[in-house]
């Protein structure tokens, strides 16, 4: 694209209220950043707080009892793998939304000789 375009493309961006702001970046990093620590906390809580899967309990209702206990583990370690998925999916959006705002910025900056 030549520096027209680019202005072209900014001021049509701002027209159209596609231009992305860096409230809006930080909002969506700051969105990520919550996604990463709720993935954390999810894994932490799922390997500190639940059983390993049980060899024999006292009872068959105890065993039983901590079977469903260990699919609950296994439930939580794969949702905070989704997440933690999902977190960095929004970081990547966050750094293009920033790209975004800074060819916008430096085409605005760049205004063509008309």
């Amino acid at each position: 694209m030549t520096t027209s375009d680019d202005w072209d493309h900014a001021l049509h961006a701002l027209w159209s209220g596609t231009a992305a702001t860096p409230d809006q970046v930080g909002a969506v990093r700051s969105l990520g950043d919550g996604l990463h620590e709720l993935a954390e906390d999810l894994g932490i809580g799922a390997r500190s707080g639940l059983p390993e899967a049980p060899v024999a309990w006292c009872s068959p209702a105890g065993t039983a009892y901590a079977e469903v206990l260990v699919g609950l583990r296994e439930t939580l370690t794969s949702t905070g793998v989704a997440l933690a998925n999902a977190a960095d999916a929004v970081s990547s959006c966050a750094s293009l939304l920033q790209a975004r705002v800074d060819e916008h910025a430096a085409a605005l900056a760049m205004r063509p000789a008309s």
